[in-house]
C-alpha cells in the first residue's frame, strides 16, 4: 500500500484548520487527543487531499516522541442541522481487528449539549458489514443507546466489500424517527419505540467523518489493535449536510461498470433427512429453520446467519463470520471458523468453539460462563445476571441489571455498564470499569487499571460511590479518570491536577483524598464550588501518590 500523499485540486471537502478563515461548507481537521480512544492523537497531518480530488484519513503509527503510540485523521463539518440528511460518499480502508471507521452525526456543542449520534461504523477486519448505531440522553441525563441491551445491535450485511469502491451512506433524522440508507437503499428505520424508555431526544449535529484505533477498554467490540506494519487508508468523496432536506437523492453513476457475477447464485437450501427422522437443513445463505426441522449447517464462507427455532436445534456455522441464534429451546451452536456471534436465551444452551477460530461473542439474556476458546460475552436483557470469563483474554459487558462479572485468568476487560455490579478481576492485568450505579471492584492479582468513564460513574455520597477492595500501588494498579474532564469551565478536555491530602481551593479539575475512619476516599472537583463532584472509596487506608492515576 503506498501512503497517501497531498495535492492541489478541487477538493471533495473544503478543509481549513483551526485559527484559519473557513465558510459554512467547511471542515475542519482536528487536532487534538481522541476522546474515544487513550493511544491516539488526531492531526492535520492525517488528513490528505489527493491527486483525485478525493480526502484521505491515514491511521497509522505516531511520529516519535509523541504521547500516544498511533495518529490519525478526523474530519467535521462547519454546518450544523438538527432535523435533515447528513451524507458521505466514501470508500472504506482494508480494516484490521481494532479498528473503526465511523462516518456519524454528532452534537454540535461538544462540552454543553445533551448527547445525540446517529452513525455508521466498520468496525475491525470486516468490511462487508456495518453497525448502525444512536446516541441519546434520557431526563435523567443517562446515556442510551439503539442497542443498550447487547441483543439490538443493528448490523447491515452489505453485500459488497466497502474498501473495494466508494458508496454512498445516509442518515435522515426528523423528529420522529431517522432513516439510514447506503446507495439510496433503506437499511435501517428507527423511533422512540427502538430507544431504551421511549427516548427520542435530539438536537443540533454536525457531520464526523473518522478512522481510529482502540484501546484495551473496546477490544470487546473492535477486536485488539495490533500495528499491521503500513497505514490504514480511507477516501472521502464527498460529504454534506442537508438542513431541512429529507430522503436519499443518491443516485447511480451510469459511466459506473456494471458487475457481472463470477460465481453461479447460491443454490437453494437442501435437507437431509437422518434414519431416526431428524432432517438438517445445508444452506450457503443466511437461514432460519422451518418448524420441523431440527439442525442447520451453513455451507461456503460467505458471512452468513443462522437462526433456529423451538426444537432444541443444532447449528453449525462456516468458515465466515457467523450469528447463530437457537431461539427458544435447548440448543447447541459451533461457529467454526471466522468471527463468530452467538445468541443465548436458555442457561442450558451449548457454545462450542475451537482454538484458532477467531474472536467470538456471546449475547447471554441469562446468566452464562464462557467456554473455551470464546472471548468475549455480552450480558443482555436487564436482568441481574452473572458473566464469567476463561482462560482467554476477555471482554465480559454488563447490563443495566445488577450484575457480578468474573474474569478468570487472562488480561480481561470487564464493563459493568448500568446497576450496581460486583466485578472481579482475577489473575493478571484486567481493566475494570464499573459504570454507572454503586460497584464494587476487585482487581485481584496483577497490575490493574480501574477506569472511570465520567463523573456520574461513582457519586459523591457513600449511597452512591464506587468501592475499590483491593488497590495496590505495588501491584502496578492505576486509576484511570483520563476520560473525564477534569475542569468544565475550560473548552476541551483538561486532566486532573492531583494535590495529595489538600482541601479543595475552588479552582476546577482538584484531585484530592483523605482518610476517613478506615477507608480512603478520592474527591474530584470539576466545577471549582470546593465540593467534590464524584468519590471513590478505596476499602483500607492507602498513601496515594500521582503516579497512582491515569489523569
Amino acid at each position: 500500500m503506498t501512503t497517501p500523499t497531498t495535492s492541489a485540486i478541487d477538493p471533495a471537502l473544503d478543509l481549513f484548520e483551526f485559527s484559519q478563515p473557513y465558510t459554512s461548507d467547511g471542515w475542519l481537521k482536528s487536532d487534538w487527543p481522541a476522546g474515544q480512544s487513550s493511544i491516539l492523537q488526531w492531526s492535520p497531518d492525517n488528513v490528505r487531499l489527493m491527486a483525485d480530488g478525493s480526502v484521505a484519513l491515514v491511521l497509522g503509527r505516531a511520529p516519535e516522541g509523541s504521547n500516544y503510540s498511533v495518529q490519525s485523521g478526523e474530519v467535521q463539518s462547519a454546518e450544523t442541522a438538527t432535523t435533515g440528511t447528513w451524507s458521505w460518499t466514501v470508500q472504506a480502508p482494508e480494516m484490521v481487528s481494532g479498528a473503526v471507521f465511523g462516518l456519524f452525526t454528532y452534537k454540535a456543542d461538544w462540552a454543553n449539549q445533551p448527547w445525540v449520534e446517529f452513525d455508521f461504523e466498520f468496525v475491525g477486519g470486516d468490511t462487508t458489514r456495518v453497525q448502525l448505531n444512536i446516541h441519546m440522553e434520557n431526563a435523567a441525563g443517562e446515556h442510551v443507546t439503539l442497542d443498550n441491551d447487547g441483543r439490538n445491535l443493528v448490523v447491515v450485511d452489505l453485500g459488497f466489500d466497502a474498501s473495494k469502491e466508494a458508496h454512498t451512506y445516509e442518515v435522515t433524522v426528523t423528529e420522529e424517527k431517522a432513516v439510514f440508507y447506503i446507495d439510496g437503499k433503506i437499511v435501517g428505520e428507527f423511533t422512540g419505540a427502538d430507544m431504551p424508555g421511549g427516548i427520542w431526544n435530539i438536537g443540533p449535529m454536525k457531520s464526523y467523518i473518522n478512522l481510529w484505533a482502540v484501546q484495551p477498554a473496546q477490544e470487546i467490540w473492535a477486536g485488539v489493535w495490533t500495528d499491521p506494519g503500513e497505514p490504514l487508508v480511507a477516501r472521502i468523496m464527498g460529504a454534506e449536510v442537508r438542513a431541512g432536506e429529507y430522503g436519499s437523492i443518491y443516485e447511480a453513476n451510469p459511466e459506473a461498470p456494471v458487475a457481472m457475477p463470477t460465481e453461479p447464485a447460491d443454490p437453494d437450501p437442501m435437507e437431509e433427512v437422518a434414519e431416526d427422522g431428524t432432517i438438517t437443513t445445508f444452506s450457503e445463505r443466511s437461514y432460519v429453520l422451518a418448524d420441523h426441522v431440527t439442525n442447520l449447517i451453513l455451507t461456503g464462507s460467505a458471512s452468513v446467519d443462522g437462526t433456529g427455532n423451538t426444537l432444541n436445534n443444532r447449528l453449525t456455522g462456516n468458515a465466515g463470520n457467523n450469528l447463530l441464534d437457537g431461539g427458544l429451546g435447548t440448543d447447541t451452536m459451533e461457529g467454526g471458523a471466522g468471527d463468530d456471534t452467538y445468541i443465548v436465551d436458555n442457561g442450558d444452551d451449548r457454545v462450542i468453539e475451537t482454538a484458532n477460530g477467531g474472536t467470538d461473542t456471546v449475547h447471554a439474556s441469562v446468566s452464562f460462563v464462557l467456554p473455551d476458546h470464546v472471548e468475549n460475552l455480552l450480558l443482555s436483557g436487564s436482568a441481574n445476571l452473572n458473566g464469567t470469563g476463561n482462560a482467554l483474554n476477555n471482554g465480559l459487558t454488563g447490563n443495566p441489571g445488577n450484575n457480578r462479572l468474573d474474569g478468570g485468568t487472562g488480561t480481561d476487560v470487564l464493563d459493568g455498564g448500568d446497576g450496581n455490579d460486583t466485578l472481579l478481576g482475577g489473575e493478571d492485568n484486567d481493566w475494570l470499569i464499573g459504570g454507572l450505579g454503586k460497584d464494587l471492584l476487585t482487581g485481584s492479582m496483577g497490575a490493574d487499571h480501574f477506569v472511570f468513564l465520567s463523573t456520574a460513574d461513582s457519586g459523591p455520597t457513600a449511597a452512591a460511590r464506587d468501592v475499590m477492595t483491593d488497590f495496590s500501588r505495588s501491584q502496578g494498579d492505576k486509576i484511570d479518570f483520563s476520560f473525564i474532564d477534569g475542569n468544565l469551565r475550560l473548552s476541551g478536555d483538561q486532566a486532573f491536577q492531583f494535590v495529595g491530602t489538600a482541601k479543595f481551593s475552588g479552582t476546577a479539575g482538584e484531585l484530592r483524598y483523605e482518610y476517613s475512619k478506615n477507608v480512603t476516599l478520592i474527591h474530584a472537583d470539576t466545577n471549582g464550588d470546593g465540593a467534590a463532584d464524584f468519590s471513590i472509596e478505596l476499602s483500607k487506608k492507602t498513601a496515594l501518590f500521582m503516579d497512582d492515576f491515569v489523569l
